[in-house]
């Protein structure tokens, strides 16, 4: 174009400036493109870059778009023209304000949506290439330099598109931090911070969510369904142990799902005796409850012994949830079983497992509680029903008197809760082990855990990699504190060392404390003279400053003559009978599965200086998966997190380089030599690895059906609003 539109250069301040000094006329081998970002050209001899040629289109594209960037303005590609051969014989760059919107759409007046910004302000400066036949290297055809417009600065100068990119490093990086559940305006702060500002970062953040997106976009399943099967699929291929059974509706949407690991079943093998689950709401983007297999390992800790996301919330699917899960563990049922109450997860566990121990969240009731008896005190009192221990024989008389009291006689839902007393009432579920638990805490936390992970809108690809990851994390934990029972030992300066010593070398540390909690509390009580007969012995135990008042009966058999009559907990084994056996009315043995504090204070008194081998369970021991033979899945197989690993092990390599590096201006340009280097040599291997998957790889993921994703599902939970009903369909 003609001077009369041309705008003066900005005065940039920044980077390295490029004068004929950093030119060749002959060749651009000599020529180091990166020298033309972030410079000037006041100086610049037009003529000179017009008798520049290139190897390569990419080599004039580089050069065209350091010398836009240090000059304030952007690029776009526009004419290519190729010969009979296919080479490319002429190809153009313009200035990214070339052109103007067509009339049609500035008149417009039917617009629905507001019109976009104007950009384009008719610029004829270019940049245009052809091919030497003779030399085969590419020539300057056309460099117009005038711009009908004011250039950017060199702060403004980064947000032109053709200066934007992100390429696989960030991805790489960005993916990596995604999958640690750090939120993406986190991750783009990170970044920013770490190659020196916005203006040095490459991209927007926009950029990096669309770039996310389409990379999803981009996966070759037709569905969201497809996808998650074959990543369990492929799961399942490198782990012998792995699990995963679904089924469909009648339109070939995925109905209901279960799946569990080698972990999961290496940790129901050892701690499966107790089963707690729940469903949760909100970890994915088809509302489909979540239900996770929850128990508790040697450590007191928390363990997951497998997953299912169900169609529905009724008999049906959680019957199907509960069988695929005793199909997984080999038929073996758990003792006991704590849900939340509700009547469809009561009915299928009648079904699947009918003779183990049902018992209703505490926490639940007590809640449900306070929101059908008006008045803190009625509500205090049925709560005591709960959580206290009363004789069996004794439960409907206090009942009633309770019912007289506070008038509840014809409060409806206390009536329905008394005729399901069985299943929330302490007193029926006294001997009989639940590891401890009343409600179903557990399971709620681990929901609450896996939501520091998940989202309403996570889709079922992405949902079941998050979920392996916070089971990885779990797990992790429980190897810590394997390693630590194992490796560390507590200091005692009780005076029932010996007692706490044995305990210490048996149980793991938490464990142990719940032991020497017990041991302490012993010392709070006195006894009558014990009545004798052969073997056993009766101690009747009262509290130290109330002594005619008996608190609990302790019987000491010594050599174990009467032992199937004592022991109730048919898990027990029964083959040892050389050594002494304790039975206290207290019951903690059978539910908690530690000694209680009665049985220690008789340990004292009878000079019994190791915990007998009949009160100790092995589920709590450091020895507890000693006789389980499962290879474990490293956690870099399962998270399929390889690639990943790999760069962040480059990362920390290269992070004393570049640190170095960026203290001179030679450490800076060597480095930026050497990585040229690198990058190609990179490239020519990615393109040989490409080349041979070509050849030789072959389709083995196409499915003769596609599995549909489900429709969006109605929960059975709470819904919101201010008639919302405070206790759920079905739940006492």
């Amino acid at each position: 174009m003609d001077g009369s539109g041309s705008q003066s250069k900005p005065d940039n301040k920044e980077g390295l400036f490029f004068t004929p000094n950093n030119m060749c006329s002959t060749g651009v081998n000599s020529v180091q493109f990166s020298s033309w970002e972030g410079s000037g050209n006041q100086d610049v001899d037009i003529n000179q870059i017009k008798n520049m040629k290139f190897d390569s289109v990419d080599d004039a594209r580089s050069f065209y778009l350091g010398y836009a960037r240090g000059n304030g303005f952007g690029i776009r590609a526009t004419n290519l023209d190729h010969d009979r051969e296919g080479r490319v014989v002429r190809r153009k760059w313009v200035c990214d304000k070339q052109g103007s919107r067509r009339e049609e759409y500035l008149t417009n007046k039917d617009r629905k949506r507001k019109p976009r910004l104007q950009t384009r302000q008719n610029c004829k400066a270019c940049f245009s290439i052809g091919l030497d036949s003779d030399t085969l290297k590419y020539s300057v055809r056309v460099f117009m330099d005038d711009h009908s417009h004011k250039l950017a600065t060199f702060r403004e100068v980064s947000f032109h598109r053709s200066h934007r990119n992100l390429d696989e490093g960030d991805y790489a990086q960005i993916d990596a931090m995604g999958k640690n559940c750090i939120r993406g305006c986190q991750t783009f702060e990170y970044m920013v911070d770490q190659k020196g500002g916005y203006s040095k970062i490459g991209f927007t953040q926009k950029d990096m969510y669309n770039k996310i997106a389409k990379l999803r976009r981009s996966k070759a399943f037709e569905s969201d369904s497809q996808a998650a099967i074959s990543y369990l699929e492929s799961k399942a291929f490198t782990e012998a142990n792995f699990y995963c059974r679904f089924n469909t509706d009648d339109d070939d949407r995925l109905a209901n799902i279960f799946w569990r690991d080698s972990h999961s079943l290496f940790e129901y093998k050892c701690f499966g005796d107790v089963l707690v689950f729940d469903t949760t709401y909100k970890t994915n983007a088809y509302g489909k409850p979540l239900v996770l297999f929850v128990g508790v390992n040697n450590h007191s800790a928390t363990c997951v012994f497998g997953a299912a996301l169900l169609l529905d919330e009724t008999f049906t699917s959680y019957k199907w949830a509960l069988t695929k899960l005793m199909d997984s563990m080999g038929s073996k049922h758990p003792l006991s079983i704590m849900t939340d109450g509700d009547e469809a997860m009561r009915q299928a566990i009648d079904e699947v497992f009918p003779n183990c121990q049902h018992r209703v969240c505490g926490w639940h009731v007590a809640r449900n509680a306070c929101a059908h008896i008006n008045g803190p005190k009625k509500s205090s009192a049925f709560r005591s029903f709960i959580f206290d221990h009363i004789d069996e024989d004794k439960f409907d008389e206090c009942w009633n008197e309770m019912i007289k009291q506070h008038g509840l006689e014809d409060n409806v839902w206390v009536n329905m809760m008394y005729e399901k007393r069985h299943r929330w009432a302490e007193t029926y579920s006294k001997g009989h082990f639940f590891a401890g638990m009343r409600s179903t805490q557990r399971s709620e936390s681990m929901n609450n855990y896996m939501k520091e992970y998940v989202c309403s809108r996570e889709k079922l690809f992405d949902l079941f990699p998050q979920i392996d990851r916070a089971l990885m994390r779990l797990r992790n934990n429980f190897f810590t504190d394997e390693y630590a029972s194992n490796t560390k030992s507590p200091v005692i300066l009780s005076h029932t060392k010996a007692l706490e010593k044995h305990a210490s070398s048996i149980y793991t540390y938490r464990i142990y404390c719940d032991n020497t909690k017990e041991i302490n509390d012993s010392i709070k009580y006195s006894h009558f003279a014990p009545w004798n007969e052969e073997n056993e012995v009766e101690y009747v135990l009262t509290e130290y400053d109330s002594p005619y008042k008996k608190t609990v009966s302790v019987f000491y058999y010594r050599d174990r003559i009467d032992f199937q009559q004592v022991v109730e907990d048919g898990d027990w084994d029964s083959s040892k009978h050389n050594l002494p056996v304790l039975s206290c009315e207290c019951k903690l043995l059978q539910n908690k599965g530690i000694p209680c504090c009665h049985m220690f204070y008789v340990m004292k008194v009878e000079n019994i200086t190791k915990i007998p081998e009949s009160l100790i369970f092995k589920r709590w021991t450091k020895s507890a998966a000693d006789d389980v033979r499962i290879h474990l899945q490293p956690d870099d197989d399962c998270s399929k997190s390889v690639d990943i690993a790999r760069f962040a092990s480059l990362s920390a390599e290269c992070n004393y380089i570049y640190h170095r590096g960026s203290q001179t201006k030679e450490g800076f340009n060597l480095i930026k030599r050497e990585l040229n280097i690198l990058r190609n040599t990179l490239q020519g291997l990615d393109d040989e690895f490409r080349n041979n998957c070509n050849k030789n790889g072959d389709d083995s993921s196409t499915k003769s059906q596609i599995l549909k994703d489900p429709n969006v599902v109605k929960t059975k939970g709470r819904p919101t609003g201010p008639t919302a009903p405070t206790t759920p369909a079905g739940k006492p």
